[in-house]
């Protein structure tokens, strides 16, 4: 059984799951006498954040760039887009990611035209 913390992953396993304990650190190999369960932690990256770029302040220009690399992914899009999905297409941290889809999402609220961006079902996409 798994349970999610903040940035680790619990697994509870028996001694029967466990095929070798070749190349365990002694610390690693615990005591017969204890519980057939044992709980391990394991630090994971968050699904959402995972292979994504570090923050770092974008240029104008490199602000520009990536802004119109965003809509043109929406354009496309049949289906709402996720921050993290957005952020892997475009290859970007969430952080610029948001604050360029809400860019955008203001200039089409600001525009008298039929096309707007919304965020729907977590994710974003014109209507």
């Amino acid at each position: 059984m798994a349970k999610k913390k903040k940035d680790t992953l619990e697994i509870e396993a028996s001694r029967d799951d466990v095929d070798t304990m070749e190349g365990a650190l002694p610390e690693q190999i615990s005591d017969p006498e204890q519980d057939s369960a044992e709980s391990v932690e394991v630090p994971v990256h968050s699904t959402s954040e995972a292979g994504l770029p570090e923050y770092r302040e974008l240029s104008r220009e490199e602000m520009d760039q990536f802004r119109g690399l965003l809509e043109a992914v929406l354009f496309v899009s049949t289906e709402p887009q996720s921050l993290s999905v957005l952020a892997r297409q475009c290859n970007l941290d969430r952080v610029n990611t948001r604050i360029l889809v809400d860019s955008l999402m203001d200039d089409y609220a600001e525009r008298d035209g039929g096309v707007l961006l919304r965020e729907i079902s977590g994710g974003y996409q014109f209507v």
